[in-house]
């Protein structure tokens, strides 16, 4: 019987105390906060140009500005539009010996199992549950 191994994965964000200042990390990674004077407003900008404002988590949640990532940018990881499903029996379903990890979804008696080798290079599935239309991320 194959294994199937569900990973729940929970994001949290800790605010930092007291005043904030910009001070900028340093490595490629952090994003290099920018105040403009005239505005008021504090920005940083992705791997793709795109300018974001962080000016209300800056100054209403406390969060260091000099530890934002940059990231990669907007739109820039293709998310899977069209994803196939192997079903047991299929000559391309894994072995029953094989183990690996995935992400496993089950939503209205519909179950679904994306590997997370295809998940760490595309982070998002559009899925559809039966009526339901569903974003599997990773």
């Amino acid at each position: 019987m194959k294994k199937l191994v569900l990973i729940i994965l929970a994001v949290a964000s800790v605010a930092g105390c007291g005043k904030p200042t910009i001070a900028p990390q340093t490595g490629d990674s952090f994003a290099t906060p920018e105040r403009d004077e005239e505005e008021g407003r504090i920005y940083i900008t992705d791997g793709a140009g795109k300018r974001w404002d962080i000016t209300q988590a800056v100054e209403l949640y406390n969060f260091d500005p000099a530890r934002f990532q940059n990231g990669v940018g907007a739109n820039l990881i293709p998310p899977i539009l069209t994803p196939r499903m192997a079903y047991a029996g299929d000559e391309v379903f894994p072995d029953t010996t094989d183990t690996f990890l995935v992400v496993g979804v089950d939503l209205n008696g519909t179950r679904k199992a994306y590997p997370l080798s295809e998940m760490a290079t595309h982070e998002v599935v559009d899925e559809q549950f039966g009526e339901a239309y569903v974003a599997v991320t990773y």
